[in-house]
């Protein structure tokens, strides 16, 4: 009788540790390598320069706006890509720790006080998360 009350006993804490409540993946959102992310901007424009730059005899204007990466807002450190979408143009920046968490998005063909914008999303593996916009204006 002792060993079937200590066996009842077992049974029930087992029985209550396993049970876990459901996780709502719809608040997730604090990672900014998910698509849901809703947390922090992850880009911020550090620097924008307008430089003069010949193509073929045509000298023409271009923007350089250099971005920093938030990657404290990582859950851990890891290599990473940054997606920026202008238009109809999309370029793929693959940055690490060696990169100090800055790259440059350029466009040429610029006027003075001409604002250009990129969208900026964070991705890993292939894939694309969270992210924002970025703009810089030409001098």
């Amino acid at each position: 009788m002792k060993h079937a009350h200590l066996l009842l006993i077992l049974a029930v804490l087992c029985t209550t540790a396993c049970k876990k409540d459901e996780i709502d993946l719809s608040s997730l959102t604090s990672n900014p390598f998910d698509a849901e992310y809703n947390g922090d901007p992850i880009f911020a424009m550090v620097d924008q320069e307008t430089v003069e730059q010949t193509i073929s005899g045509v000298v023409q204007q271009r923007l350089n706006v250099t971005v920093s990466v938030r990657s404290d807002l990582f859950p851990i450190a890891t290599s990473y890509q940054v997606r920026a979408v202008r238009g109809s143009t999309t370029q793929v920046f693959f940055l690490n720790a060696q990169d100090h968490d800055r790259f440059v998005v350029s466009v040429a063909g610029v006027s003075p006080g001409d604002v250009e914008c990129w969208s900026l999303q964070l991705g890993n593996a292939g894939e694309f998360g969270g992210g924002n916009d970025v703009c810089g204006t030409a001098e």
